[in-house]
C-alpha cells in the first residue's frame, strides 16, 4: 500500500532546487493528525533549495488537517482549495497571497484602475507589491495593509474572486482537458458563492433535452437515423460556445452588480430547458439557497452536518443576529431558513430553540 504523503514530501525534497521560487524564502510545517497521533513535516525554501525534515519549530506558515484528507491531497484525488473552503483544513500565519486574479500579467492604462483578487492566510499588517514595467524602466508600487483574521463586513470580495476563479479555471478546463480535482473545485466555489458553473443545477443545459426539444420542432415522430449527429454537433457547439462566453464574463467580473446579472440569466436559460422554476432559487451574500419543502436551504446544506435550530424571534434569535448580523440577508427569505457556516449549520424554525447559553453562543459563533 502507496503513503502518498511520505512520497509527496519525499519527492519535494528530492528536488533540491526549484526555479520557479528562487525569490521566495520562509518554513511551512504541515501538522498532520490520524486519531491522537501528530505527524509534522517542515519544509523549507531558501532563495529556491528545498529542504524537508520532522523537526517541530516555529514556522511562518503552519497547515493543519487530517493525515487521511492529505493523502488525497498529495496524490491528487482531493482539491486542497475545496478542503479549505469546507473548513477541513487550516492555515495560520504570515500573511501569504495565493490564487491571485487575474493571474495574468495585466496593462494599464491611464486613468484605468488595476484590481487583484487573492485568497490570504494569516492576519496582521503586511505589504503588498506591485512590480512592472513603464517605458521599459522597471517600476514598483508598495501599500501596507492590515489583515484581519476575519471580516464579516465585505462578503462581497470573496464572491468576486470565486466568480473569476471559477472563470479562470473553466478556461483552463477546456485547454488542457481538465481533471477531477479541477471539476471538484468549480462545483464548491459555485455552491458556497451562489455563481453559475456547468455543475450547479440552474445552469447545466442537457444535451438530451435540447435534442427533444430540436426534434419537437421539426414535427413531432422520429428523426431520421442520419440525423441526430448533425443536431448533436450544433448542440455541442452552441453550449461550448456559451460556457465560452460564461467564462470570459467571469474573469472580467470586478462588481456585484455583474455577478448578479450572471446569477439572474442563469436560472432563466435553466427554465427553458428543464421547465423548473427560477422562483425556487435565491443568492444571498454568496449562499445559494434552494426552497425545500417551505424551508429556504442553504445549498452546501447536508444530513450529516451539525445543526442548530432556534425558534425564529425568540432571544436566541436576537441575540445570534446580534453575534452574526450577516444573517439578517439570509433571513429576509423567510421564517423557515437553513443557513451553513464554515462547518455547520444554523436552522430557523418552530421547534427551534428559544434561549442559547453564553458558552453555546460563542462556539457557534468562533465555527461561523
Amino acid at each position: 500500500m502507496t503513503d502518498s504523503t511520505a512520497e509527496f514530501f519525499d519527492e519535494l525534497g528530492s528536488r533540491g532546487h526549484e526555479p520557479l521560487l528562487k525569490k521566495v524564502s520562509g518554513t511551512v510545517r504541515f501538522d498532520l493528525t490520524r486519531g491522537k497521533e501528530l505527524e509534522r513535516w517542515l519544509v523549507t525554501v531558501a532563495k529556491g533549495d528545498l529542504s524537508v525534515s520532522h523537526r517541530n519549530v516555529r514556522a511562518d506558515c503552519v497547515v493543519s488537517m487530517d493525515r487521511a484528507l492529505f493523502d488525497g491531497v498529495a496524490s491528487g484525488k482531493t482539491n486542497a482549495t475545496a478542503a479549505m473552503l469546507r473548513g477541513a483544513m487550516g492555515v495560520e500565519g504570515d500573511v501569504r497571497l495565493a490564487k491571485i486574479l487575474p493571474a495574468q500579467t495585466s496593462d494599464i492604462f491611464a486613468d484605468r484602475d488595476l484590481v487583484l483578487l487573492a485568497r490570504y492566510s494569516g492576519s496582521g499588517r503586511g505589504r503588498i507589491i506591485v512590480e512592472g514595467n513603464r517605458r521599459g524602466t522597471p517600476v514598483q508600487f508598495t501599500s501596507t495593509v492590515d489583515f484581519p483574521d476575519r471580516d464579516r463586513q465585505n462578503a462581497f470580495v470573496a464572491r468576486l474572486w470565486a466568480a473569476q476563479r471559477v472563470g479562470f479555471l473553466s478556461a483552463e478546463k477546456r485547454r488542457t482537458g481538465g481533471e477531477r480535482e479541477v471539476d471538484e473545485e468549480i462545483r464548491m466555489l459555485g455552491e458556497r458563492y451562489g455563481i453559475p458553473t456547468e455543475f450547479t443545477s440552474y445552469l447545466v443545459v442537457e444535451p438530451r433535452l435540447a435534442l427533444n426539444r430540436d426534434r419537437s420542432a421539426v414535427g413531432g415522430g422520429a428523426m431520421p437515423a442520419s440525423a441526430p449527429p448533425a443536431v448533436t454537433m450544433d448542440v455541442a457547439r452552441s453550449m461550448r460556445f456559451e460556457s465560452a462566453k460564461a467564462a470570459s464574463a467571469q474573469r472580467a467580473a470586478n462588481s456585484v452588480a455583474a455577478l448578479d446579472s450572471m446569477s439572474a440569466a442563469a436560472p432563466r436559460r435553466d427554465a427553458v430547458a428543464a421547465g423548473e422554476r427560477s422562483a425556487s432559487t435565491r443568492v444571498v451574500n454568496g449562499h445559494t439557497f434552494v426552497l425545500r419543502d417551505g424551508v429556504w436551504t442553504d445549498a452546501r446544506h447536508t444530513a450529516s452536518m451539525p445543526t442548530t435550530k432556534i425558534k425564529p424571534f425568540s432571544k436566541a434569535y436576537f441575540d445570534i443576529l446580534a453575534q452574526l448580523p450577516e444573517l439578517r440577508g439570509a433571513l429576509a427569505l423567510g421564517d423557515r431558513v437553513t443557513v451553513v457556516g464554515r462547518d455547520r449549520a444554523i436552522s430557523f424554525a418552530d421547534d427551534g430553540v428559544s434561549e442559547l447559553s453564553a458558552a453555546t453562543l460563542a462556539t457557534l459563533v468562533k465555527a461561523w
